[in-house]
């Protein structure tokens, strides 16, 4: 059996400690730590914060960031697409399209977001709503991270792809006022 690492000892304790801070408030960790959207400015001509960086695997980290949805908040479009098999949200028929587009709004845009970037660690990997990684034994082992793959799209944008082979969620990223923009959801997997 193996023992626990100092960063996985370090990092339990300080989400027990965040439990404890949250819960002596009446509030969840959730509900602490969740962005006041309605204060944050969020669409593309809003944004006063700039890009914050020309390499877009280095803006991916910072937009997946776990310690700060800023990035997030200021380089997520308005509204967001968000796809899915069509055979998830209900039963297919011989004209049915092969995704379910909606589009999300608001808070929503961020909720099919599971994906998080740990800089102690130097990857990305699940999480629960709250932000917490979904599995606490994840965040010291090479096997709890999610595989990334950048494509180039259209016009500058690009696609960052994580996961492998069929279970996979792409976030599409369109390239317009000199910095990224998250657009599109597709999780073939929801």
């Amino acid at each position: 059996m193996k023992h626990p690492s100092a960063l996985h000892i370090a990092l339990l304790l300080a989400v027990a400690l965040l439990n404890n801070a949250c819960a002596g408030q009446g509030k969840t960790m959730a509900e602490n730590t969740a962005p006041q959207f309605a204060e944050l400015k969020t669409t593309f001509s809003e944004t006063s914060m700039k890009c914050p960086s020309r390499d877009f695997a280095a803006f991916l980290r910072m937009y997946m960031d776990a310690d700060s949805d800023a990035v997030r908040v200021n380089f997520t479009a308005e509204p967001v697409q968000y796809l899915v098999p069509f055979y998830l949200i209900e039963e297919p028929t011989d004209t049915s399209p092969d995704m379910h587009i909606s589009q999300l709004s608001g808070p929503d845009r961020f909720r099919h977001l599971p994906v998080r970037y740990f800089k102690a660690v130097d990857g990305f990997y699940s999480v629960d709503e709250s932000g917490s990684p979904e599995s606490a034994t994840a965040l010291h082992s090479k096997e709890g991270r999610y595989p990334l793959k950048i494509e180039i799209g259209k016009n500058g944008g690009r696609e960052a792809i994580f996961g492998l082979e069929y279970e996979i969620d792409i976030y599409r990223f369109t390239h317009r006022n000199d910095c990224w923009y998250l657009t599109q959801i597709i999780n073939t997997r929801d």
